[in-house]
């Protein structure tokens, strides 16, 4: 018998009472179409189809008629209870991969328009299921962390290092935000962590996370989302240095004005010393200093040459 596949065909030329049945969601048997009162009107249309009977199982969704199941022969034939069991269990399952199909096209297209969505957003973002398989990552995230991860795979969180940025110590495998909102269903709020990037830079983000629930209340995924602050948090390690170096000049200039006569009087000494050096020197002298020891004092000598014609006392 050849098939009807990818024919069309108009159902009202096969008899308003069949087509009344078939919208009522009952199956029908058919052993001789032109002996059937529903279809004996209509039997020139089941003859251009080389069908002499046939049985018809429907398919229906909430508004209305959606498909049939269409089984039929050339010849006369006996329909049994058993025939149409068959019938309508194939019907079933060919209807129930349908509307696999169906949904997975749409959850396929759901998840099209929802990437497309989350690109747009100025912050890193990724969702996992319950298994911690990564459903979604976006564009910033990928930026942030400079690479991505293998999407419908599970994440290995040993790739993923980094430091807390308050105390500098490693984060632990188990500890990064998402994973713990997965397995404990806590919410994290701004935590911030200094990341070693897939790319080999380095970087600060802030990090916050959720758990995802049924209706039920059970954890089936979670979600995270992340700033990179990396230009923000070396501004404020800046203003920190800034900051410090500015105490310490203030300290310094407390402590002088706490005192301030004695750098005065050191600089009058020294220009005290620096013009005896000078005369001394200008007469062709010397001038020396001596000290026993920090807290002895010091001893000055200045040796001048004798004018000439003077001579020295005899014996000296």
């Amino acid at each position: 018998m050849a098939s009807l596949a990818g024919g069309s065909l108009a159902l009202d030329s096969f008899g308003p009472d069949i087509i009344g049945e078939l919208e009522a969601g009952r199956t029908i048997g058919l052993d001789d179409v032109g002996t059937d009162r529903r279809s004996a009107p209509c039997a020139d249309a089941y003859a251009a189809i080389g069908t002499r009977s046939l049985i018809v199982v429907p398919l229906l969704k909430h508004s209305g008629l959606q498909a049939i199941l269409y089984l039929h022969c050339a010849g006369s034939r006996f329909w049994t209870g058993a025939d149409a069991a068959i019938a309508e269990d194939a019907a079933h399952r060919i209807g129930d991969a349908i509307e696999r199909a169906e949904a997975g096209r749409e959850l396929q297209s759901e998840r099209v328009r929802l990437q497309a969505v989350v690109d747009t957003i100025p912050a890193g973002l990724i969702m996992m299921d319950e298994d911690g398989r990564l459903l979604i990552e976006n564009e910033e995230w990928k930026r942030t962390w400079g690479g991505n991860a293998h999407l419908d795979g599970g994440i290995d969180y040993q790739r993923y290092q980094g430091s807390w940025a308050d105390t500098g110590e490693p984060v632990a495998p188990e500890q990064w935000p998402c994973l713990v909102s997965l397995k404990e269903g806590l919410a994290i709020r701004d935590a911030v962590i200094d990341i070693d990037r897939f790319n080999g830079t380095r970087g600060t983000i802030v990090v916050s996370s959720a758990a995802i629930r049924d209706d039920s209340g059970r954890v089936v995924g979670a979600v995270a989302a992340n700033m990179d602050i990396t230009e923000l948090r070396a501004a404020q390690m800046q203003l920190l240095e800034a900051d410090r170096r500015k105490d310490e000049f203030l300290a310094m200039l407390g402590h002088e004005l706490r005192n301030p006569l004695a750098p005065i009087s050191t600089a009058a000494e020294m220009l005290r010393m620096a013009l005896v050096k000078r005369l001394v020197n200008l007469h062709g002298g010397e001038i020396s200093a001596a000290s026993k020891g920090p807290g002895t004092g010091a001893r000055f000598t200045v040796s001048l040459p004798l004018s000439p014609g003077i001579r020295t006392p005899s014996g000296l």
